[in-house]
């Protein structure tokens, strides 16, 4: 289980300056299986204090939503610091009782299993964890990452949905392509809705329209 912190000026920032995007993706290639977002502030308090535009409250907002419905997150919300401090003190504590007894060799047989071998008892060796997190970042500049940031800027589609689309189509060529193929412009706009993602989860006829229109709807004529 890993848990990412944010006070609510926190977020805000980071919505501003993408480092929301980022994080998350880096989370959700790091082969946890369980990802918590923590939001520390009380939101009522917040919005009313000096310097913080309605705009914000609702980006904030919007993207507390976002992480737990779209992404896959649990997310987690305390009022002030102590209360955080209280959160992990007993996430701690049951983190103990759950993995105390682990020893290295039982990362050693999680790094051994195959994929199709049930682990999900076992919490991820944190040498593979760093070393998934390690290998993201120097491929950051790849096409395959640059096709994800591309997909993450469209409103509403965050890092899972963008896995998704990526696994399907690798590259914006491949996407571009079969657009092509379609036989209509709503045909295309409809082509990822029934994209699968975790949980019995599709990617969903309004991001899958929103894809269509703002990164490849103006390259598209209707056949005739």
């Amino acid at each position: 289980c890993t848990n990412r912190r944010k006070s609510l000026d926190d977020l805000r920032i980071s919505i501003q300056d993408d480092r929301y995007r980022q994080q998350k993706f880096f989370l959700k290639k790091s082969g946890v299986r369980s990802l918590g977002y923590l939001v520390e502030g009380d939101v009522s308090k917040w919005s009313s204090s000096f310097g913080v535009a309605e705009q914000s409250v609702k980006a904030v907002g919007s993207a507390t939503v976002q992480t737990e419905v779209w992404d896959g997150f649990s997310v987690i919300r305390t009022e002030h610091q102590k209360e955080t401090f209280e959160t992990y003190g007993r996430m701690t504590v049951a983190m103990t009782d759950l993995y105390g007894s682990l020893t290295s060799s039982d990362g050693a047989k999680l790094a051994s299993c195959s994929s199709g071998d049930t682990t999900d008892h076992l919490p991820i060796p944190l040498q593979e964890y760093n070393a998934r997190l390690t290998n993201t970042k120097r491929s950051l500049s790849t096409l395959r990452n640059v096709w994800g940031g591309m997909l993450m800027a469209v409103p509403g589609l965050g890092p899972e949905i963008a896995q998704g689309i990526i696994d399907k189509y690798p590259t914006p060529f491949s996407l571009n392509m079969a657009y092509g193929k379609c036989a209509s412009k709503e045909t295309a706009s409809a082509l990822l809705q029934s994209l699968p993602l975790t949980g019995n989860r599709t990617v969903g006829p309004l991001v899958s329209k929103k894809v269509f229109t703002s990164l490849f709807g103006h390259e598209l004529t209707p056949r005739a």
